[in-house]
């Protein structure tokens, strides 16, 4: 019998051939990036990313309706390459006051000309204009050849850095509030944007989250929204019901930070 080893309760009692434990072999994933000309890709999205920073001084400068409270943040859409991931993680920072958050992420389906199924992501991130500020940086390491990839002698390779976030981001722009409409496609978002409806309003919860949810109520009850009184909690999300057109929302939980979804 096998020596039990200071294990009393483990018996062998039949034939037994002693072998050395050995570790299940690490089996990398490799993560499917585009093949882009990196100089066109790149400058692409600089554009679209610098055009995003220009809206933090245009909304410094816009003139709201009085008593409106806007925090420093704008939502942006962030969308894949058909067929291809997102590095989702490098999308949103975890901590209590983050400069880029994602809020919700969403798997788009379409059909091609001779109906062939296509997919890709689209994801919502809230970013404070220091966010946009690190992207920007990280699209222009992406460009640059003298920051490429090292390999495990200390050499340049001709991988980018940032490349796996880089590169499968076909477009990035401003998000609407159908941005965050979840229903869909089975319930279409409302197409008209002056019909007053009910909305089921997620809202994450974040750091002064007392302050920051007084500040939505406050915005909803200046454009007459109508805010029923009870509340379901969750550790990550407030949700309200709210009475109120698509154009009275845009107005007014477009300017704050912590909307979620619809």
């Amino acid at each position: 019998m096998a020596e039990n080893q200071g294990l009393p309760h483990l018996k062998f009692d039949k034939f037994y051939e002693p072998r050395t434990y050995n570790y299940p072999k690490k089996t990398p994933i490799k993560f499917p990036l585009v093949q882009r000309d990196r100089a066109i890709h790149g400058n692409a999205l600089l554009q679209q990313l610098t055009s995003i920073k220009e809206q933090f001084r245009i909304a410094r400068e816009e003139q709201l309706p009085e008593n409106i409270i806007r925090d420093d943040a704008l939502y942006v859409d962030f969308y894949s390459e058909y067929e291809f991931p997102l590095k989702f993680e490098s999308l949103t920072q975890e901590t209590d006051t983050p400069q880029y958050q994602i809020l919700n992420i969403k798997e788009e389906i379409t059909y091609t000309e001779d109906n062939q199924e296509q997919k890709r992501y689209r994801v919502v991130v809230m970013m404070k204009e220091g966010g946009v500020s690190k992207f920007i940086k990280k699209v222009t390491e992406y460009l640059d050849h003298t920051k490429n990839i090292k390999d495990k002698d200390g050499n340049l390779t001709e991988k980018p850095k940032n490349g796996a976030l880089i590169a499968n981001i076909s477009l990035i722009q401003l998000a609407s509030l159908r941005s965050f409409w979840s229903d869909g496609p089975e319930i279409p978002f409302p197409e008209n944007q002056d019909a007053v409806i009910w909305w089921e309003v997620w809202f994450r919860r974040t750091q002064n989250d007392g302050v920051r949810l007084q500040n939505v109520l406050h915005n909803l009850r200046e454009i007459g929204a109508q805010i029923s009184p009870q509340t379901l909690e969750f550790p990550e999300h407030r949700v309200r019901l709210v009475r109120a057109s698509a154009r009275q929302l845009s107005g007014s939980l477009l300017l704050l930070d912590n909307l979620a979804e619809l």
